[in-house]
């Protein structure tokens, strides 16, 4: 991975940020990918699970381009408040 130009590094808080926010994103899809594997579903059934049950989003948009994709983010899964939580602390 590049080095962080100093701009960027003052902007976003220094190198470490980087790593931070991937670590994040990698445990984000890592959590997802089980939990889409409990529920016999795909990664986006889930996020969109996710989305539903927060009390500050009124509506989501998703989009398909294949019919494949469709299909996933058309089945309604519903997540356990543990599930919920733990999406929610990551």
């Amino acid at each position: 991975m590049e080095t962080p130009t100093e701009e960027y590094q003052a902007a976003h808080g220094g190198i470490g940020v980087l790593e931070y926010r991937e670590q994040i994103a990698v445990n984000l899809v890592e959590e997802c990918e089980r939990m889409a594997e409990r529920h016999s579903s795909s990664i986006a059934s889930v996020a969109l699970a996710w989305l539903r049950a927060q009390s500050t989003i009124i509506s989501s948009i998703a989009s398909a381009r294949t019919l494949e994709q469709l299909k996933e983010i058309a089945m309604v899964i519903h997540l356990s408040e543990e599930e919920l939580l733990t999406l929610t602390s990551l």
